[in-house]
C-alpha cells in the first residue's frame, strides 16, 4: 500500500565544505523556472505534487515506504538532463562546475539498489522492522529507509515547513556557513551569510544558477525529532559521550555553559536548507558517525558506494574526488521519509533545481559497534579529504572519552554489549594506532 498521498492538484511530470547572493560576475541569480518541454518530460512518465507541495505533512499513514523504481529513475534522468546542459568542459575553476563534472559523472553510473535477497542494498521497512535491523547481532549491508518515523509533526494550517522554521529560528542577524557554486576552486567553499538574507532567498522560492546549501543549521524544534526507530539503548553511545565531555565526574544536572550545549546539540540533530540544484560529492561524515536525515519538504536523491571491499574503500581514501568505483547506488527520498546510513558509509546527495529541501537530520554512536568506530575514525585521521568536516581536534576528544566509558562498561560486566572481548581489543589495539597517527599529524602541523 502506498503511504505517502498526493495532494488533490497533483499534475503529471517527469521526474562539499562550507559556499553570495550573486552569481558569477554580479550576475543575478534569478531565473526562470523550467518548462516541461525544456526538461523532456512527456506526461505520461510519472506522476508526483506541484514542487510547492512536497511536504511532510501530506503523510498521513505509518508503514513500510514503497520503493518507487520508476519515478526514481526518472528523477536521475531529470537530474542528468539538466547537468548536461549546465555542464562546461575543460578544467573547472568554480566550485559549482567542479561538483556539476563530478556530479554527472557519478549518476551516470549510479544504478538503484537490490532491495530484497542475500544481495540487498537498501533496506525499505517500517519503523519496527528497522528497530530489529539495529539489534546489536544484526549486519546493515546499506541504508535503511522508513517512512512517518519523527515524532514532531508541522501545522497543516500554518503554511509550509520551510516557512514555519523560518518562523521558530529568530535572530535575523545571526550568521551562518553557507556553500556556493560559484565561488572560485581557490577559495574557502563556504562563505557566511546574514540569516535573514539566507531566509528571504528561500521564501522567494526561485531556480537559481548559484544554489546555497546551508550547513547544519541549529534546529530550534522540539526534542522529538528524533526517529523512533533510533531511541533504543545501543543507539545512544554519543550521547553518554556528550555527557561524560561537559560533565566528568557529576551525575546531577550539567554545569556546562550555554554554548558547550549548543556545540553538542548541533552535532546530536541540525537542520539541511539547500536550493534546488545543490550538488554534495561522495564523502563520509566526519568522527565516525551514523547518520539519520528525515525529509520534511522537497525531493532529493542519495546515493552511495554499496558494499565496498577493503581495496575499494582504500582506493577511494587515496583519490576521493576522482573516485567513482562500480557499485554506485541511489535512491530518491520524498517528504516524511528517513534514511539511517552506518557510520563510513560513503555518500553524496544530488537535487534537481524545481526542489528546495528541508531535511532533519542527526548522528548517532553504537555502543556494539565500538571497534569499527575505531578503524573508521584512525582512517579518517589518515585521510582527512574523505570526510565532509574536520576531523581534529575533535576526534581526539572522542576517542579518549569512548575509551573511558568501554572501560566502564566492561567493568560492569556489560562486555557483551560491546560486540565482547575481541571487539574491546580490537578497539584498544586501534585506539594505539590512532595514537601514534595523532602524534604523527601533530608534528607535521606548524
Amino acid at each position: 500500500m502506498l503511504c505517502r498521498q498526493f495532494l488533490n492538484n497533483a499534475h503529471p511530470v517527469e521526474l562539499t565544505q562550507k559556499r553570495r547572493t550573486s552569481g558569477p560576475g554580479g550576475l543575478s541569480t534569478k531565473r526562470r523556472r523550467l518548462s516541461l518541454p525544456e526538461l523532456g518530460q512527456t506526461p505520461n512518465q510519472a506522476v508526483m505534487p506541484p514542487r510547492d507541495d512536497w511536504s511532510v505533512q501530506s503523510i498521513t499513514e505509518n508503514c513500510r515506504p514503497v520503493h518507487d523504481t520508476m519515478g526514481d529513475a526518472a528523477f536521475r534522468e531529470l537530474v542528468l538532463t539538466e547537468l548536461d546542459r549546465i555542464i562546461t568542459q575543460g578544467t573547472p575553476k568554480t566550485r559549482g562546475e567542479l561538483n556539476n563534472q563530478r556530479m554527472h559523472s557519478l549518476l551516470s553510473q549510479a544504478r538503484q539498489p537490490v532491495t530484497a535477497g542475500s544481495e540487498i542494498e537498501a533496506y525499505y521497512l517500517t519503523g519496527e522492522e528497522a528497530e530489529v535491523h539495529l539489534k546489536p547481532d544484526a549486519i546493515l549491508h546499506g541504508p535503511i529507509i522508513t517512512e512517518n518515523q519523527q515524532q514532531f509533526r508541522w501545522d497543516q494550517h500554518n503554511g509550509q515547513p520551510m516557512e514555519q522554521l523560518f518562523r521558530r529560528m529568530g535572530n535575523l542577524d545571526k550568521t551562518v556557513w553557507v556553500q556556493k557554486p560559484s565561488l572560485s576552486l581557490q577559495e574557502q567553499s563556504c562563505v557566511k551569510m546574514r540569516f535573514g538574507d539566507v531566509r528571504d532567498i528561500f521564501l522567494r522560492n526561485e531556480i537559481s544558477e548559484d544554489p546555497l546549501n546551508v550547513l547544519e543549521l541549529r534546529s530550534p524544534l522540539p526534542r522529538s525529532i528524533l526517529p523512533n526507530f533510533l531511541t533504543g539503548e545501543d543507539c545512544q553511545l554519543l550521547g553518554r559521550v556528550r555527557d561524560a565531555v561537559l560533565d566528568s565526574d557529576s551525575m546531577g544536572r550539567c554545569a556546562a555553559s550555554v554554548e558547550e550545549w549548543n556545540q553538542w546539540r548541533e552535532v546530536e540533530e541540525w537542520v539541511l536548507l539547500a536550493q534546488g540544484g545543490a550538488q554534495t560529492l561522495l564523502h563520509q561524515d566526519s568522527c565516525g558517525r551514523a547518520t539519520w536525515l528525515t525529509v520534511q519538504q522537497g525531493q532529493l536523491g542519495f546515493g552511495w558506494i554499496s558494499r565496498p571491499t577493503e581495496k575499494e574503500k582504500s582506493r577511494w581514501s587515496a583519490d576521493p574526488l576522482n573516485y567513482t568505483g562500480t557499485k554506485l547506488r541511489y535512491v530518491i527520498l520524498n517528504p516524511g521519509q528517513t534514511t539511517y546510513f552506518e557510520p563510513g558509509t560513503i555518500h553524496f546527495v544530488f537535487r534537481h533545481p524545481m526542489h528546495q529541501t528541508v531535511m532533519l537530520g542527526g548522528h548517532v554512536l553504537r555502543w556494539s559497534r565500538v571497534d569499527s568506530w575505531m578503524e573508521i575514525v584512525l582512517n579518517q585521521l589518515r585521510f582527512p579529504n574523505t570526510t565532509n568536516e574536520d576531523v581534529l581536534p575533535t576526534a581526539a576528544v572522542y576517542v579518549e572519552t569512548v575509551a573511558k566509558l568501554v572501560l566502564d562498561r566492561e567493568q560492569q560486566g556489560s562486555a557483551e554489549e560491546l560486540g565482547g572481548k575481541t571487539a574491546i581489543e580490537k578497539f584498544f589495539r586501534l585506539k594505539k594506532q590512532f595514537e601514534q597517527e595523532l602524534r604523527r599529524h601533530m608534528s607535521m602541523t606548524p
